[in-house]
C-alpha cells in the first residue's frame, strides 16, 4: 500500500521539520506509522524523532532533552519497541 499524501498526516507529526511521505517509508501499512507515533509518550516521540528523522546521536538528545545520555537511549529503545508491538497488532 502506498503512503497516502502529507496532508493525511496528523498535524502533529507535519510540524516536525524532517517529516513528510518520506517517514512513511520506515512503514507499508500507510497510515498505521504516524498514529503508532502519535501514541507515544511526548519525550519518547520526540527522542525517536530526533534518532531516525534528524541523525542525531545520543549525546545531541540528551542536550536537547535535558537528560543524560543513559536517559536518552532508554527514551529511543522504547519508544521502538512500543512502536513494533502497536505496529504487529492485527488491523
Amino acid at each position: 500500500m502506498a503512503p497516502g499524501p502529507p496532508h493525511a498526516l496528523p498535524a502533529l507529526l507535519l510540524e516536525h521539520p524532517n517529516l513528510g511521505t518520506a517517514a512513511l517509508a520506515f512503514d507499508d501499512r500507510g497510515t498505521a506509522l504516524p498514529g503508532a507515533l502519535a501514541a507515544l509518550p511526548a519525550d519518547q516521540r520526540e527522542a525517536v524523532l530526533a534518532r531516525h528523522v534528524d541523525e542525531l546521536d545520543y549525546p545531541e538528545i540528551a542536550a536537547a532533552q535535558g537528560v543524560s545520555e543513559q536517559v536518552a537511549r532508554k527514551r529511543v529503545s522504547r519508544a521502538l519497541a512500543r512502536l513494533r508491538r502497536r505496529l504487529e497488532e492485527p488491523s
